[in-house]
């Protein structure tokens, strides 16, 4: 039961921390940093690349554990991968 409450109380602190950076626009300016600056643009496209691979990479091995095995579908897996791919694919824009 404590463990549970601090869960919550970190959970809770986490998105007020959140919700902080974004009313500050710190999102914003780290966006604007990257893209404007000419050495990290070509970072950024790389590791959009990366991304999307490991992203891609990970929703086809739950595929293949799906077909291959008995294990069945795990949807937090193929939704990690598929975050990861849609993150990879926004970078590489």
């Amino acid at each position: 039961m404590e463990k549970l409450l601090f869960e919550l109380i970190c959970g809770q602190l986490l998105l007020i921390l959140l919700i902080l950076l974004d009313e500050m626009d710190v999102p914003r300016h780290i966006y604007e940093e990257l893209y404007t600056n000419p050495k990290t643009e070509n970072i950024v496209k790389i590791i959009g690349d990366i991304f999307y691979m490991v992203g891609g990479s990970i929703m086809a091995s739950v595929v293949y554990a799906l077909m291959a095995t008995s294990v069945g579908f795990n949807a937090a897996t193929f939704a990690a991968g598929f975050a990861l791919t849609a993150l990879g694919a926004y970078l590489k824009r």
